[in-house]
């Protein structure tokens, strides 16, 4: 950023055009043939490293290319040398927006919070839908990685209801939404409510 600033302010410098159609050139096909390899991976939506590598070097092809097409611009017409500049403004922008993306995602899974796509209160929702359930409280989701999905609730099941069906009935309704890790289902009954 600094030497793109400089060169804006400074413009008078030389680009070896030639040498950097080279050297972007083979960094876009380098990169083409590792994000192919990436994307293939079989863990790249469930590995939050994997997936972050994969977009790292999705970011770098289309960087690659740019200057790819900034430097073969400053071949043709030396004139238009500002390309590098701008190219180096633009795609800071880009890996710093991708940054941020990945950097959420893995303040979610340290911080074993809620998951992405997951809302509490639409699972609180659909175990109140099964029949037999009065209330739910207690109800905790988090993240230990991008595929486990650990939940724990405390299920208040109606009165003359049986625990065992009850609580059958709410394990098969959270894993047509969702498929937890580990899930936890702790049956009440209506009497364990009352504090007397």
């Amino acid at each position: 950023m600094y030497l793109a600033s400089e060169r804006l302010l400074y413009p008078e410098y030389h680009i070896q055009a030639t040498l950097l159609m080279i050297v972007s050139g083979c960094a876009a096909l380098d990169s083409v043939v590792i994000s192919v390899l990436l994307h293939n991976h079989k863990e790249v939506q469930a590995n939050a490293s994997v997936r972050a590598g994969f977009v790292h070097v999705l970011g770098v092809v289309f960087q690659s290319i740019g200057v790819l097409i900034s430097a073969l611009l400053i071949y043709l017409k030396s004139y238009y040398k500002i390309a590098d500049p701008i190219c180096t403004f633009v795609f800071s922008i880009l890996v710093l927006s991708s940054t941020v993306m990945i950097s959420k995602d893995f303040t979610i899974l340290l911080m074993e919070g809620v998951p992405k796509g997951l809302n509490c209160n639409h699972v609180k929702e659909l175990i109140l839908a099964v029949d037999g359930v009065a209330s739910v409280h207690s109800l905790h989701i988090w993240s230990l990685t991008v595929n486990q999905v650990p939940l724990s609730v405390q299920v208040v099941m109606a009165t003359s209801w049986d625990s065992q069906i009850v609580q059958r009935a709410v394990a098969r309704a959270l894993s047509k939404s969702f498929t937890p890790h580990s899930l936890t289902i702790q049956m009440e009954s209506p009497a364990d409510q009352d504090p007397e």
